[in-house]
């Protein structure tokens, strides 16, 4: 019987791995609402610097747009994860502002859990790939799960986890 391990993990020395692009999700600021109302609301990008920030390692800058406006902030970090679960949780938890995955954050957003901060910035998407080491060929298992998690993600009606394409 084939076995394979799956974990998501950031993973940041790329030429050592083969990948596949399976999904590219917008990304949002997001906070709880009481810790908007007990702080304010940020008026613009650079005042989120007075905001503690879950910060995940590969977002430790946001790069923020609105129309032909950019803004890149370095948000002052209160806790800095490896992962986005993780981050996801601590918002919850009322730890902060995280630049969260929409795929993630949706059920939070609409259940009014969680609300956008600076909504009219957008963030932009992070993509999530499949990888594996650049010097193994995929089991058959691995290429089976591979094909199967994009043709999922591609077949979706959610807009929050469809393929990037």
């Amino acid at each position: 019987m084939a076995s394979m391990e799956i974990d998501v993990r950031y993973v940041d020395n790329v030429e050592r791995h083969r990948q596949r692009q399976c999904l590219a999700s917008r990304q949002e600021a997001l906070s709880v609402t009481d810790l908007i109302e007990r702080l304010g609301v940020p008026e613009h990008p650079g005042a989120l610097v007075r905001f503690p920030v879950v910060l995940h390692q590969s977002m430790l800058q946001w790069s923020l747009k609105r129309g032909a406006k950019h803004h890149t902030v370095t948000p002052r970090a209160g806790v800095q994860c490896s992962s986005l679960t993780f981050a996801h949780r601590l918002v919850r938890e009322h730890q902060g502002i995280a630049a969260l995955p929409s795929y993630l954050c949706a059920a939070d957003v609409q259940a009014g859990r969680l609300q956008a901060v600076l909504p009219e910035w957008e963030i932009g998407c992070l993509p999530f790939s499949l990888t594996w080491p650049a010097c193994m060929q995929p089991s058959r298992a691995v290429a089976t799960f591979v094909d199967f998690t994009i043709a999922h993600f591609a077949a979706s009606e959610d807009p929050a986890m469809r393929n990037a394409g």
